[in-house]
């Protein structure tokens, strides 16, 4: 949806989401649209920062408006994953309470493909995608503690019957066999109170 809005408001033939994460310095491509959408490996920042990670250092948006003659405008060479290559570049931060989450990024085919309004478009859109990322985020966080034991980290009662129900469906599915295991273990309590 992101990039269909973007696509809407400008030339946008090269369009990126990254989700940056500090504790690791690994960016993900959730988001990667180049006449097709893939989702590129990801790469930490610190052994291969790119633009992208050029940007998080930086916290700004930043504005090539020709790749292929940046004079001066491009701090660091492009990492190109396929295609012909993107003339127009711009990317903008996603910050979060003060925090860089990623860059969202909009490419042309063509040079000088952006004025400063686009810009200026693109990074109210960015603060609002950062807001919808970080609640999504949110939202399968507190799926996922809704299963899960925080303590220990194992399916939880509702968790486990989630589980059976998928694989019980599954194996119903292709035919295969299942088995359950149970263990009962005499003073686990005790165990599980330290």
């Amino acid at each position: 949806t992101l990039h269909i809005q973007c696509s809407n408001l400008l030339p946008c033939q090269v369009f990126y989401v990254a989700l940056y994460d500090e504790t690791t310095g690994v960016i993900e491509m959730p988001l990667y649209y180049e006449s097709s959408y893939s989702v590129p490996a990801p790469r930490d920042i610190h052994k291969n920062p790119g633009l992208t990670g050029f940007i998080i250092t930086t916290r700004k948006t930043l504005y090539i408006p020709d790749t292929l003659n940046p004079q001066g405008e491009c701090p660091i060479p492009p990492i190109r994953l396929g295609g012909a290559p993107s003339r127009s570049y711009i990317g903008i931060p996603l910050v979060l309470r003060d925090k860089v989450i990623g860059v969202m990024s909009v490419q042309s085919f063509e040079p000088y493909a952006f004025d400063t309004e686009q810009i200026r478009l693109l990074e109210t859109v960015a603060v609002e995608a950062a807001i919808a990322i970080e609640n999504a985020r949110l939202y399968g966080e507190v799926q996922r503690l809704a299963i899960i034991d925080e303590l220990t980290g194992i399916y939880n009662y509702r968790g486990l019957m989630e589980l059976g129900r998928r694989e019980v469906e599954r194996a119903l599915r292709f035919n295969h066999p299942l088995a359950a295991l149970f263990f009962d273990i005499d003073k686990f309590r005790n165990f599980n109170n330290l």
